[in-house]
């Protein structure tokens, strides 16, 4: 995707600029601030066209044409700076980048989105509402209707959220609130919200209630003109269309709403239902309501979206999470769409058909369309469900092949940038659990964004969006460890491998696919066995594009080779794989940000030539509990890094420092310190340390807490207490935080 290549231009070149090392080329300085400023003039370009489909469209006609200028120009402009070959392509290419913003600019519209930004203008022109007034009542109510209609037969009829069902009614019911109110009901797609909003809206004790009901699906761009269009060509068929075509400012069209209730004081309710982001986030535009309807009369707004669960705490009267299924209620689903509600299973299949349910993660929407390819199939043994239940057979990919375009919608509402980080999980093996801190590391190390700050924000966002899961939150609510849900993992590998985003070696068959690897510039490694394979091993060589190699398959205890010839990388991954000693070829690799791996060997002391480093992890393959006389140290070189912020390297004590001008002024994070490596000169040379973990492996005095003081900017202090005595068993002590705000 161009975006993304350009956010990664971006990158370098900022980072190219405080470097030292750009002075080797000839006029480099000049180029690279040329080039930085074109970038951000077509980022924003694209950021803007981003906001409507229409101009969206428009830019997917050149998102290839801009993608490959953009990322031959970042090849040339890093390897110009560092073999210093003829700067004159990289003029022609920064010119080429700049015909392709003024081609953008030319489709802006003179008044930028003016539609969007006078979505909520009461008092905008007649111009405006007779433009939206182009659809006929039943172009309105199919369009917005039709797909969420469809959506909702296919779930059909589950009465496993009864509990949630009673508790919504209650809200909506409710004698006692005598003002506007806002229920949103939130979730992934899939999960059933728009069938749960309509079983409630159809209910006989809703529907006896209430004299007249009006049910609205809103599409992604909306304006509230039109809301009040469809709700009128509802309440009055007769009449609703005189109203909006004999009135010409907006004000009086709601006038006429206003008297289509019988009595102010009669306990009206407006029922609306929505599933899209900018609704939840302005509130559901119940503050355009609440100005227009007088205070004697009653309104409820329902927001059934799949967005925003920060939002609908704030002006809402209440807002409900709707919840996957739990196992017992999957399979309840799951058997009577396959044998009907007084269908018969054989024990054999209610086995199997258990797993099977399992496997769909409590998503209704994946039941069913499991459940709908499961009574098509011709094969109804209890053999060939074990089969899908193992995922060994096209089953579940047909699913979510039929699903992809109801999960697509909740992908395309993202903003770029968002989009690029959810792209990025999809590098993790299918259901895995990944940590927070690693996620956002690794998304700043390959310049996806810039700060941890904007990390944390942005992964808030994915999981209030409903894309992402949050499986583990700490104290004060920020997410720990997330997860996606297979059926977005699904999607999300579709849309990587279609836009060249990132690609997943799975089997070997995949390093002898033919065409379009060779511009990679992430590559996805999920089975670590596969680089025991020559034509793999030569495959991964060959692609001199790369900057990421992720080895995220499961941990491989016997060594394998890795290719280290990929002189453009910028971040290696291979904390998944076991070297028995220190790999030195890795020093080759001057542009590596985050460096990942397992080894017992000791750190070299060439380590300090990767100056651009900023993550620095090296685990151990056995947790082997050592003596003060087994100590081993980091090698003094690891001062000379300057650029650290992220250091976990287990089993190795830090020197002390070995000159005045020893210092790690970026370092944030130290992790597995040992309690001899505390000392006050140590810990005077780590000014900005906000993150500090100590592994305490033997008794001893505990002098170190008398140096913490000297942290000014310590946040988080974790100590954990290895047992000397019992093997394998590590026991956590969490001693003292510094301030109330955690970083983990």
């Amino acid at each position: 995707m161009a975006y993304s290549a350009v956010n990664s231009l971006l990158q370098t070149t900022q980072r190219l600029l405080k470097s030292s090392r750009i002075s080797i080329a000839p006029n480099s300085v000049k180029i690279a601030e040329f080039v930085y400023e074109e970038a951000h003039s077509l980022q924003q370009v694209l950021i803007t066209l981003d906001r409507s489909s229409t101009n969206r469209n428009k830019v997917k006609d050149l998102d290839k044409q801009i993608k490959d200028t953009v990322c031959e120009l970042e090849d040339t402009l890093e390897e110009s700076l560092f073999d210093d070959q003829d700067i004159n392509s990289l003029t022609e290419m920064a010119k080429k980048m700049k015909e392709y913003t003024d081609e953008l600019k030319n489709q802006l519209p003179e008044e930028e989105d003016a539609v969007s930004s006078n979505t909520y203008d009461i008092n905008s022109s007649t111009e405006m509402l007779s433009k939206m007034m182009e659809c006929t009542n039943s172009d309105v109510s199919n369009k917005l209707c039709e797909k969420d209609d469809a959506l909702s037969s296919r779930i059909g009829n589950f009465g496993v959220l009864s509990d949630e069902f009673s508790k919504i009614k209650d809200l909506l019911t409710d004698h006692f609130y005598w003002e506007i109110k806002v229920v949103a009901l939130f979730g992934m797609a899939g999960i059933g919200k728009t069938y749960f909003a309509k079983k409630i809206f159809e209910d006989p004790s809703i529907s006896s209630r209430f004299d007249c009901r009006a049910f609205v699906n809103i599409g992604q761009k909306y304006e509230l003109k039109e809301v009040i269009r469809a709700i009128l060509a509802q309440l009055d068929i007769e009449n609703g269309g005189m109203f909006i075509e004999r009135d010409d400012k907006l004000v009086e069209v709601f006038d006429d709403l206003i008297w289509l209730f019988p009595d102010f004081n009669s306990g009206s309710r407006v029922l609306i239902t929505t599933r899209i982001e900018e609704v939840a986030k302005s509130c559901l535009f119940w503050k355009d309501l609440r100005e227009i309807f007088p205070n004697d009369l009653i309104g409820t707004v329902v927001s059934q979206t799949a967005k925003l669960k920060g939002e609908a705490q704030y002006g809402l009267y209440g807002f409900r999470e709707m919840r996957l299924l739990s196992k017992e209620e999957s399979w309840h689903l799951l058997r009577e769409k396959v044998f009907g509600k007084e269908g018969l299973c054989s024990y054999k299949l209610e086995k199997a058909g258990k797993k099977i349910a399992e496997k769909c993660e409590g998503l209704p929407l994946t039941i069913v369309t499991v459940g709908k390819v499961l009574l098509e199939a011709e094969n109804k043994t209890w053999e060939y469900w074990n089969e899908v239940a193992e995922k060994q057979n096209s089953v579940f990919v047909d699913a979510y092949e039929q699903m992809y375009e109801v999960l697509f919608r909740s992908y395309e509402n993202l903003p770029q940038h968002l989009k690029l980080c959810f792209l990025y999980m999809g590098v993790f093996l299918e259901k895995h659990e990944i940590i927070r801190s690693k996620l956002i590391d690794l998304w700043i190390a390959d310049g996806i964004l810039e700060s941890y700050f904007y990390g944390s924000e942005y992964l808030e966002k994915l999981v209030s969006s409903s894309v992402a899961m949050a499986l583990k939150q700490s104290y004060n609510g920020q997410t720990k460890t997330c997860s996606l849900h297979s059926t977005f993992w699904y999607l999300c590998n579709k849309e990587a491998a279609k836009s060249k985003f990132f690609y997943a070696l799975n089997s070997i068959d995949d390093a002898l696919e033919e065409g379009g690897i060779e511009s990679q510039r992430r590559l996805c490694v999920r089975n670590n066995v596969l680089f025991g394979i020559k034509d793999v091993y030569d495959f991964v060589g060959s692609i001199s594009t790369v900057r990421s190699l992720l080895c995220t398959g499961l941990y491989h205890q016997f060594p394998v080779p890795i290719c280290f010839d990929l002189i453009l990388l910028r971040v290696l991954d291979a904390l998944t794989i076991r070297f028995y000693e220190f790999p030195l070829e890795v020093v080759k690799l001057v542009q590596l940000r985050y460096l990942a791996l397992t080894s017992n060997g000791e750190l070299h002391f060439s380590i300090s030539k990767l100056s651009s480093l900023e993550y620095l992890i090296v685990h151990r393959h056995l947790d082997i509990v050592k003596s003060d006389k087994d100590s081993s140290y980091l090698p003094k070189e690891i001062w000379d890094m300057k650029e650290l912020k992220y250091l976990h390297v287990m089993g190795s004590d830090i020197p002390n420092p070995w000159e005045k001008e020893s210092l790690l002024p970026n370092l944030v994070t130290l992790l597995d310190a040992s309690p001899q490596s505390c000392t006050r000169a140590v810990l005077e040379r780590m000014p900005r340390l906000k993150k500090l973990g100590i592994r305490i492996e033997s008794d001893g005095p505990f002098s170190f807490f008398d140096h913490i003081s000297h942290l000014r900017e310590l946040r988080s202090l974790k100590c954990v207490v290895a047992n000397c005595w019992v093997l394998n068993t590590n026991t956590q002590v969490y001693v003292s935080q510094t301030s109330s705000k955690v970083d983990s």
